[in-house]
């Protein structure tokens, strides 16, 4: 007798489906980018009104915006490879036991 995990094999071409799963992964991406983009815009004016001893953290806003910028491209050029990697987890993970009440 073969479970329905064996029955249903997990195969890139029953992966195909994920287009929309990877398109919203790219665009909460690039709304992270967006967001950075805006903080570091409003913090600017704050941080060139700051004494000249604490001038060095007016570096805060480009060093986020780069981190962030860095992080957002290597991941969106794998959004693809993590969303069937994630597929395939899901799939092959154990269902939970179902507890009945007494």
């Amino acid at each position: 007798m073969t479970t329905s995990r064996e029955a249903l094999p997990v195969t890139d071409a029953a992966l195909t489906d994920l287009t929309a799963d990877i398109k919203l992964i790219r665009a909460s991406l690039l709304m992270l980018l967006f967001m950075t983009t805006a903080f570091g815009g409003v913090t600017w004016n704050a941080m060139h009104d700051l004494p000249a001893v604490l001038r060095p953290i007016e570096a805060i806003p480009v060093v986020l915006f780069s981190v962030v910028s860095i992080i957002v491209v290597r991941t969106y050029m794998r959004a693809d490879q993590i969303v069937k990697v994630c597929a395939h987890a899901v799939h092959d993970q154990e269902p939970a036991p179902v507890q009945q009440e007494s």
